[in-house]
């Protein structure tokens, strides 16, 4: 349909004229690009129906080839411009894997009728203007034309000064350093065999790199990895992720050949700020890496010290295959959590370390995989898995003093295993000193301090991991950890109540519920949200044994015995921790057995054991000297 004949189009207070290409708000031109509105054109003319994206592009760009992420911000712009609150889209809703769909009542009028409305609108001036005309009185003819002038001059000067006001708050915004960022997964060019560890691994490696800076805040990359979805809008992934700017980019790799395209976005209004294309063997890779940095820091105006620039610039391997590698172990370990993939990752850095013996990062996620199989994931004793981390920390710390994640990884064998407490500390302190941004040694720091009884200060290392990954559900959680082991329970599931708002079937929250709940004295609610936790894990023996301790409490000892039973007999078949039985005993009031199996925890250095002191289930042996004589090995006396 060409625009000489095509109808004007209204919809909400909005009215959409193809012919003289403006779209109006009651009456208000909306100021649009010619691609917004070309985009909007095509989605209203379609209204009702989905429109593809690959059929919208053709529309928008015929016989050009145009990537993603151009439609996107093109979206992105008219969502602004209709007034689209963030989440309420109705004018313009993503259909993922499809496309896109405009949902509001759209009414065509004819030509005839716009130029009637128009029409009317002339007269009605007319005819004041006549009726001004005939009161000469109030404007006599001798001054007609000295207030004419006078009216245009101040117009002209109100409407210059509104302008230059706005185009210095323009400016003012455009100019303002940016302080926030996320480095979204990058996609691929195309869906088939997609590499989504290379995907997500270039992002992983270029927060890695940049979280070095501490001019800036960075989203790690277990706050980015859910934006991976290849309808992902950047803008409004920015938006979620509480940035003030998104580094998004495509990736393909196509034998030894990869390609690259970067952009960094404005999410205030969702401006490219810069875009730049790389071509190369994969082999290059890092040179591409150490593009983007220098212009990201460049475009961001970060001021950057000079350990920072040699940071920003290092590799810490120069053998692509190594690296790959490195990426799956990555993507393995910080998936969701199963036996399974932490032995997968184990397989990967072990590959990335035969093929670059010094690469010390791939040392440091050897170790922190063998640390969480034996953790409090139960996979695996500790006995196992910890031994098998000390080594190849020492190794990775030889290779490179500089790396946080070493430090931290250091500081969680220490504190976990070797009940080394000054040492754990030491090391936690020297990762957030290298690296602010490393979540992962606040919630560690955090969780030994909650050990010594230092609740407020642990609140507050709790509440800066919470602040680089805001919308997690478990870094939320964590902040209630304290407030429980304090007994500040209702403060306590407040957290877990928030982290559920952001995923209801976030397991681990649950289970906290039901244990404030049990100190609170509310048994038969504690049992429920415990059954919700038990169902949601499939089955974790941790969630298991909790549901025990709680039957235990609420006077169902049968039921309590039955568990017992279940975990004696699923340790025939795989791990389960004997902490876990003792935690059932001590809530059936056993003390002998609940010693018995403790012992056998102590034995296993079982993790758990560095909460004793603090942790409310074993109030009731308290005061026992074989109690006083456990605290005292582990080291929990002072």
């Amino acid at each position: 349909m060409s625009a000489q004949n095509a109808p004007i189009y209204e919809f909400g207070p909005f009215r959409l004229d193809p012919q003289r290409r403006r779209l109006l708000r009651e009456g208000e031109a909306v100021p649009l690009k010619p691609k917004d509105f070309d985009t909007l054109l095509a989605l209203v003319e379609r209204g009702g129906h989905v429109l593809p994206k690959e059929a919208l592009m053709e529309r928008v760009w015929p016989g050009s080839f145009v990537e993603e992420g151009n439609l996107s911000l093109h979206i992105s712009n008219l969502r602004k411009a209709l007034g689209e609150k963030r989440d309420q889209h109705k004018y313009i809703v993503t259909v993922p894997g499809q496309g896109y769909e405009f949902v509001a009542s759209v009414r065509e009028l004819k030509e005839t009728d716009a130029d009637l409305m128009i029409t009317e609108r002339s007269k009605t001036s007319i005819n004041i203007e006549d009726q001004l005309i005939e009161q000469p009185r109030y404007f006599p003819a001798s001054l007609s034309k000295t207030w004419l002038a006078i009216i245009i001059t101040a117009l002209v000067v109100v409407a210059g000064g509104f302008y230059f006001i706005r185009k210095r708050a323009a400016v003012a915004v455009s100019s303002s350093p940016i302080k926030s960022l996320a480095v979204l997964p990058f996609k691929p060019l195309s869906a088939v065999n997609r590499d989504e560890s290379l995907e997500l691994g270039m992002a992983d490696t270029l927060i890695t790199r940049l979280s070095n800076i501490k001019g800036i805040i960075l989203r790690p990359t277990s706050a980015v990895r859910r934006y991976s979805d290849l309808q992902q809008d950047a803008v409004e992934a920015g938006r979620q992720l509480q940035v003030e700017a998104v580094l998004e980019g495509n990736i393909q790799r196509s034998g030894d050949r990869i390609r690259v395209t970067a952009r960094l976005i404005r999410v205030s209004d969702g401006t490219a700020l810069w875009a730049q294309q790389f071509d190369e063997k994969f082999g290059d890779i890092f040179t591409v890496q150490d593009s983007i940095s220098q212009r990201l820091t460049s475009s961001l105006s970060l001021t950057t010290t000079g350990e920072e620039k040699e940071l920003l610039a290092k590799h810490h391997t120069d053998n692509s295959q190594a690296y790959e590698s490195y990426l799956k172990g990555r993507y393995f370990y910080g998936g969701v959590v199963s036996e399974e993939g932490l032995k997968k990752s184990i397989a990967y850095y072990e590959q990335a370390i035969k093929l670059d013996p010094n690469y010390a990062e791939a040392y440091s996620g050897l170790a922190n995989s063998y640390m969480r199989l034996g953790n409090v994931w139960g996979f695996v004793s500790p006995r196992e898995t910890f031994p098998k981390a000390e080594p190849v920390l020492k190794k990775a710390l030889e290779l490179d003093e500089s790396l946080s994640d070493v430090h931290a990884s250091l500081g969680t064998y220490k504190f976990y295993y070797e009940w080394d407490w000054a040492g754990a500390e030491r090391e936690f302190k020297r990762a957030i000193e290298l690296n602010s941004n490393l979540g992962r040694a606040h919630h560690e720091y955090a969780t030994l301090l909650q050990v010594f009884g230092r609740f407020d200060e642990a609140v507050a290392e709790r509440e800066l991991s919470r602040q680089l990954d805001p919308l997690s559900p478990n870094p939320v959680a964590t902040v209630g950890y304290p407030h429980y082991y304090a007994g500040r329970y209702d403060e306590a599931i407040k957290y877990y109540q928030q982290a559920l708002e952001l995923d209801p079937n976030f397991s681990w929250a649950h289970l906290w519920i039901g244990q404030a709940y049990l100190e609170k004295g509310l048994r038969d609610e504690a049992i429920a949200e415990i059954e919700k936790a038990l169902k949601l894990s499939d089955g974790s023996t941790r969630a298991l044994a909790t549901l025990g301790y709680a039957y235990a409490v609420a006077g169902r000892r049968d039921e309590a015995l039955k568990v017992i039973g279940k975990l004696k007999e699923t340790a025939n078949q795989r791990y389960v921790s004997p902490y876990f039985i003792a935690v059932i005993h001590a809530g059936l009031k056993n003390r002998d057995e609940a010693f018995v199996w403790l012992e056998k925890a102590f034995a296993e250095r079982q993790p758990y054991l560095t909460h004793l002191k603090v942790e409310p289930v074993f109030a009731n042996l308290r005061g026992d000297p074989r109690f006083d004589d456990l605290l005292r090995r582990i080291g929990l006396s002072r």
